[in-house]
């Protein structure tokens, strides 16, 4: 993959040039990742709705929408993350005829940002905190009560492997939540957590 640009791995936008912002400003979840996390999700992601936290370039959200999910939530605050984030989703709903794609702009750290958030019944989450935040945000995400998926859908996080067992630890205190596989790719950590009831 070269450094301006992600190509979507499967499905209907397959080869799709995905923009990366330049400086830096994202860590786009590599594309053997992201293929490992949707053939894991396989099942689950047609006609699903699915919030992409922390979003960058998108590219999660657009590899579920590629492989027929319903609609897609992109939450970004980065000004320069946005202006490209746009450019991608403008692309994809060109090439897609039925597809829900929404940009919500605001802190994942500050609820009152992100309260139009409340409404949405997600299948699937996916957050992608800054590594040095995946702690923090995680914490006050479960701490919020707040942004549930639905029964049996999954909120995904992908973390530093420095990271696992203190995150892991926090489900303790959260019985709704089940961590059901935790897979490792060098130092980047996916957790697949299925909400229970």
């Amino acid at each position: 993959e070269e450094l301006s640009f992600l190509k979507i791995t499967s499905g209907y936008l397959k080869n799709m040039k995905i923009e990366v912002p330049t400086g830096g400003l994202t860590r786009p979840t590599s594309a053997r990742v992201r293929e490992a996390v949707m053939s894991t999700l396989y099942q689950s992601i047609a006609g699903s709705t699915v919030l992409d936290l922390f979003a960058g370039t998108g590219v999660f959200g657009l590899e579920c929408v590629s492989r027929g999910a319903s609609s897609v939530f992109f939450v970004e605050k980065n000004q320069n993350a946005i202006r490209t984030l746009k450019k991608n989703l403008v692309k994809a709903s060109s090439r897609l005829e039925d597809c829900d794609l929404k940009l919500v702009l605001g802190d994942l750290f500050n609820i009152e940002q992100i309260n139009q958030l409340n409404s949405i019944q997600p299948d699937i989450i996916w957050a992608d905190p800054p590594y040095t935040e995946v702690y923090l945000w995680l914490s006050y995400f479960l701490d919020q009560n707040f942004l549930f998926p639905v029964p049996n859908g999954y909120l995904i996080i992908e973390l530093s492997k420095r990271d696992l067992n203190k995150c892991k630890a926090l489900f303790d205190h959260y019985p709704m939540y089940s961590v059901k596989n935790i897979k490792k790719y060098g130092d980047t950590v996916i957790i697949y957590v299925k909400r229970e009831q």
